[in-house]
């Protein structure tokens, strides 16, 4: 199994169990049935991480998701407990405590909602499940000595006419350029404009705040598609490519269609795929993460 549907499944049943937990100091009168509940999910959550990383990783890894998501879990139990503080059983009286309360369960669930809506791997989860999706591990893209200094990793197509692609990006340098490559299974991915190929990307422009699109098709700039995007630098960019049956494509941009093909594409371009970032001979670090594909 992948990595990131690893850690994402790690990271929702901590949710899951927050809540359980929540529930049963709200209705349980009996602090043993508490405790037991407490047992009962720190050893299916041990047991989980114990398949998921092996015997070797397990202590890190444990240490980790509860040290990363410890924020969550609170927010999680305030919004499980403060209604049943304040209405099914309103053991507070005050008036001002009670609305300090009820600010407190607002505010945590506004938390909890944008956190789970910006979940990066939720998407992947879903798709997963619902369509076999095959994941690839993340990775990090830096310089290199080859053209255009790109780095880059083959998508295993094996024949198969790509159908769908989604992965999400995270640049940390103040030059970068990243995104794919589609061609004929006799293309490469160098030189990165070729005949017989789709090439998409994002990059860094003037504005630190800003990201532009760029796409080529057989070598040739689609001039049509030249806008710039807001970056935010505290969440990753997420990228969906879609062939449907007749080959047309679109391409959506943190879940919102910024290309579309105007024409049908050669399917021949469709069966071998690469992801890729390169610097153009500045310092550049791109992270992949949450890539998986369909084929058809």
């Amino acid at each position: 199994m992948n990595e990131n549907l690893k850690h994402s499944l790690l990271n929702l049943y901590l949710y899951i169990a927050a809540a359980v937990l929540s529930l049963s100091l709200i209705y349980s009168q009996y602090p043993l049935a508490i405790a037991v509940v407490v047992v009962l999910s720190g050893i299916i959550y041990v047991l989980l991480a114990l398949v998921f990383f092996g015997s070797k990783e397990l202590i890190p890894n444990v240490l980790k998701f509860i040290k990363q998501n410890l924020f969550n879990i609170f927010v999680v139990m305030i919004v499980f407990v403060c209604p049943y503080v304040l209405i099914i059983n309103p053991i507070v009286t005050e008036a001002r405590l009670r609305m300090i309360l009820f600010l407190g369960f607002l505010v945590s669930w506004t938390i909890l909602s944008l956190r789970i809506r910006n979940f990066s791997n939720l998407r992947l989860i879903k798709t997963f499940f619902k369509e076999n999706l095959i994941l690839m591990d993340r990775w990090i893209a830096t310089d290199t000595n080859n053209e255009q200094q790109t780095d880059y990793r083959e998508i295993q197509l094996h024949g198969n006419p790509l159908r769908q692609l989604l992965f999400t990006i995270r640049p940390s340098s103040p030059f970068w350029r990243a995104g794919f490559k589609l061609t004929d299974p006799n293309g490469t991915i160098l030189p990165l404009r070729t005949n017989n190929s789709l090439l998409f990307h994002l990059g860094s422009t003037e504005s630190e705040d800003k990201f532009g699109i760029t796409a080529y098709i057989n070598g040739e700039w689609v001039e049509s598609l030249n806008k710039t995007l807001p970056l935010d630098k505290q969440k990753p960019i997420s990228i969906k490519f879609e062939v449907n049956d007749k080959n047309f494509t679109k391409c959506f941009i943190n879940d919102q269609v910024e290309f579309e093909s105007a024409t049908r594409i050669n399917p021949q371009i469709f069966k071998r795929a690469f992801l890729a970032a390169w610097s153009d001979g500045h310092n550049m670090k791109v992270e992949f993460d949450s890539v998986g594909y369909l084929t058809r």
